[in-house]
């Protein structure tokens, strides 16, 4: 999520990412290293291909969720409670969108009432952070007329909701369970400890 606010320099456009460990998955599918680049530069013999976003989407919506996720008491009432001081808070997941709705119902969010802007994954745009990187910050910004500077971006993927948006010279916020040294961002363990971490960073 992304929150800005409209008065001194706090974040007014609170941008929340959330993803499926597909990092890890990919680790593990590797043998436990990781790697980047294109399939036809590691494997020659299968030639370069584009993405086939549409194949990811069908295919990711079939994982199935069932007893993944739940409400904690604490999620839904702090997205409520920024929206009442006047932030807005944007929701952007490379989940399509709908294995995306089905986590939040099971957290108790409803992605139409419960954010001022919701971009998942859909066949027609794709995985927006995979495909614009960081120009989806700025499109946020821009739509809300905030600058990046009082935006903050949280979320538990590093490369796609910390990095991009610190080179944009954004706040970040990253929810893992393990901490990355050296970081200067704020590092928590839960989405319900990032109110009370960035209160007490003011």
């Amino acid at each position: 999520m992304d929150v800005m606010e409209r008065q001194s320099t706090k974040p007014q456009v609170i941008i929340w990412g959330y993803h499926l460990g597909k990092e890890r998955e990919w680790r593990i599918f590797t043998g436990g290293t990781s790697f980047s680049g294109t399939v036809g530069r590691f494997f020659p013999r299968y030639g370069e291909h584009k993405p086939n976003f549409k194949l990811l989407y069908d295919r990711m919506c079939e994982i199935d969720i069932t007893g993944q996720f739940g409400d904690d008491g604490t999620t839904l009432k702090l997205v409520a409670l920024v929206r009442s001081q006047g932030k807005k808070v944007v929701a952007i997941t490379d989940s399509p969108e709908n294995l995306s709705r089905r986590i939040l119902a099971d957290i108790g969010i409803d992605p139409d009432c419960d954010f001022d802007l919701y971009l998942p994954y859909t066949i027609d745009r794709g995985p927006l952070k995979i495909l614009e990187a960081g120009r989806i910050f700025e499109k946020v910004a821009s739509c809300f007329e905030m600058s990046l500077t009082r935006t903050i971006s949280i979320g538990n993927s590093y490369r796609s909701d910390i990095k991009p948006a610190r080179r944009l010279g954004m706040k970040t916020c990253l929810v893992s369970f393990e901490t990355r040294d050296g970081d200067v961002g704020l590092q928590v363990k839960s989405f319900g400890e990032v109110f009370l971490a960035y209160r007490n960073s003011l």
